[in-house]
């Protein structure tokens, strides 16, 4: 606790010389395993002026809401309060030269006094007027705050959009006279989204007022879920067997304690005990573990690989990122998962980790306690810790060049995963380089490059084939199950 010294009457709090250029509002980025604070990307004003409209939109404000509202209802405030804020004093805390900005951009335009009340020299009801004057007053969780898949679909069929569209067909691919009408179409899309929402939010403020006030002369207030609920569960039809009976019955007893829970005080339900009889705690067994906590145990093993050949199918960074949550969290759940197979795994670990990562990140792996210092050393740590392996080229280009040691063997392999989208093609390339007539910049795109895999390794090829300009011997491998090919003598 600190302590203003002897005779002082402020302790001043200055901040550290390296906090002096960290943002304060940041914004959240993708991590290994969720998301973060960003040390240096900052949270823009567009981003903020969204948020702010999108939680108008969910607290169900009729109007709606911008980042200049919070200065608006600040301006009027300051007003308001004549006898502790003089005008100088708001124009100073607003910026501004003199009252004129104020009065024609700030300055509600709503009288917010009890005029009737005043005229008739009564006491003015100011609160009721206040809160009616308020932007508050509309609140309604039943606003719609999104547009419906049907409402969505019916922006496709507005002539102007069927226009710009059949303006866009007409285009050539890759110009950009056709990149700025793209722009114009999607802009336009957006537009009309915005207007057909603010239509529906409009004409459901009104359509709602009325049926509300209907219900209210013929004597029924709004029904709540739970009133809805019980209304259903008593006009339900029987059925004739006796699932059907029970499952009425079930249905009936539910929602009439929700409506009970609705109109009075949630119960609590007490053991009758007797006051002689000692009350006996119930020893609870620490050592037994839920569902959550046992399908971690398992993943844990499972990735904890002992030879070489074994491939889990859970992910060790997901497993990681479950250790550190706590035992009861539903998010454990998904991290655990296993998946359909090995490879599956291996995309997962890809596509989720790896593409969001730069080669300088550093990582921490949870389960083995183990800082890796960059991205590759965490490639080198996922095969040899926890058995994660692609058939991927490192750089994710295609090989397609004669093997070193036998130079009729071409070799056509690589790439990352999307290789089949370039078999109507590829097999041009393969058959230029058969017949010596490839170009020397696929050529030398495409060589025999031992280096990378060299690189990645830390200079241990582990028997990579192409690392040591190997080649896999298949009848030398045959007994240890790789295949079963009899011998025969294959001329080159």
């Amino acid at each position: 606790m600190l302590d203003i010294h002897a005779g002082e009457k402020e302790l001043p709090l200055p901040l550290e010389k390296e906090f002096d250029d960290c943002l304060v509002f940041r914004r959240a980025v993708k991590t290994l395993t969720g998301h973060d604070i960003s040390m240096d990307a900052p949270i823009t004003y567009g981003m903020m002026a969204r948020w702010i409209r999108r939680i108008g939109e969910i607290l169900g404000f009729e109007y709606a809401t911008i980042p200049y509202s919070l200065r608006y209802a600040a301006a009027n405030g300051f007003d308001q309060m004549v006898l502790d804020v003089s005008e100088a004093l708001r124009n100073l805390a607003l910026d501004h030269a003199n009252s004129v900005p104020f009065q024609r951009h700030y300055l509600g335009r709503e009288v917010n006094a009890d005029t009737w009340a005043i005229l008739r020299g009564q006491k003015p009801q100011q609160a009721l007027i206040k809160q009616a004057c308020s932007v508050g007053h509309s609140i309604s969780k039943r606003r719609p705050t999104d547009l419906t898949a049907e409402q969505t679909a019916s922006i496709n069929t507005h002539p102007l959009i069927r226009k710009l569209e059949l303006e866009l067909r007409r285009m050539n691919r890759g110009s950009n006279k056709r990149a700025k009408a793209l722009r114009k179409l999607e802009n336009e899309k957006l537009r009309l989204k915005r207007s057909l929402k603010q239509n529906i939010r409009n004409e459901w403020t009104d359509s709602q007022a009325v049926e509300d006030i209907e219900l209210v002369d013929k004597g029924c207030r709004p029904q709540g879920s739970a009133q809805k609920y019980l209304e259903q569960a008593v006009a339900a039809k029987c059925d004739d067997m006796t699932e059907g009976y029970y499952r009425r019955r079930n249905d009936a007893i539910n929602a009439i304690i929700a409506y009970c829970t609705v109109e009075a005080a949630p119960t609590m339900r007490r053991n009758n005990t007797s006051p002689t009889e000692p009350q006996l705690t119930p020893k609870t067994n620490t050592q037994k573990q839920g569902p959550l906590q046992k399908a971690l145990s398992i993943a844990l093993k499972a990735i904890s690989v002992k030879t070489d050949k074994e491939r889990p199918r859970y992910c060790f960074l997901c497993v990681g990122k479950a250790l550190t949550l706590q035992p009861d969290d539903p998010l454990i759940k998904d991290l655990v998962r296993e998946f359909y197979t090995s490879g599956d795994t291996a995309k997962h670990f890809r596509r989720r980790h790896l593409s969001i990562l730069e080669d300088h990140h550093m990582i921490y792996c949870q389960v083995c306690d183990e800082t890796l210092e960059h991205k590759k050393h965490l490639q080198n740590h996922g095969l040899k810790r926890h058995g994660y392996f692609n058939a991927y080229l490192l750089d994710r280009q295609f090989l397609i060049t004669a093997h070193p040691s036998y130079s009729s063997l071409v070799v056509a392999i690589g790439d990352c995963g999307r290789g089949f989208m370039h078999i109507p093609s590829i097999g041009g390339f393969i058959s230029d380089y058969v017949e010596g007539n490839l170009e020397t910049r696929f050529a030398h795109q495409w060589r025999w490059r031992p280096e990378t895999v060299k690189k990645f390794w830390d200079n241990e090829p582990r028997d990579r084939f192409g690392a040591e300009n190997k080649m896999l011997d298949l009848q030398k491998e045959a007994a240890e199950g790789w295949t079963n090919i009899e011998s025969r003598e294959i001329p080159l």
